[in-house]
């Protein structure tokens, strides 16, 4: 049993390493059937381009291409409304739900960024996710992996 447990974790420990790889893309198959994963990150920097060979292969190389959501819809302003109405605060502002120290903290990293304040309207999710957003923006991140192949 002692001797399993070695061997498990050794395995376990040498798989990301037997797994590591230039890029996102991977091909399963099957039955001479196969289908081509490519992972994806919504914001990259102009220094990570292009895009790694594997990435337009698999591209071309398809017949259908699926993306983890609706990138047509999620840039239209009705989607855009829709999320900024879910999560705006109603009847409060961000600086009522918040400690009083979180909000001093998260103040100066918006006064940092040069990012409104006006931004209090909305609940701290949307915070979380669109802060980090808007500050890459700044350092010259642009949009991602799967919208470059969507276009």
């Amino acid at each position: 049993m002692k001797k399993y447990k070695l061997w498990l974790l050794f395995i376990v420990l040498i798989s990301p390493i037997l797994a590591y790889g230039k890029s996102s893309v991977w091909v399963a198959e099957k039955d001479d059937k196969k289908i081509i994963l490519a992972g994806s990150v919504h914001l990259i920097h102009p220094s990570q381009l292009p895009l790694p060979t594997e990435y337009l292969k698999a591209f071309n190389a398809s017949k259908r291409v699926v993306f983890e959501i609706d990138l047509a819809e999620m840039s239209s302003l009705v989607s855009a409304a829709k999320m900024m109405q879910t999560f705006q605060l109603q009847g409060t502002t961000l600086d009522k739900t918040l400690r009083p120290a979180v909000w001093r903290d998260l103040q100066q990293m918006m006064q940092k960024h040069n990012i409104p304040t006006t931004l209090v309207m909305f609940d701290a999710a949307f915070m979380s996710f669109s802060l980090p957003v808007v500050i890459w923006q700044q350092q010259g991140y642009q949009e991602g992996i799967d919208k470059i192949l969507y276009d």
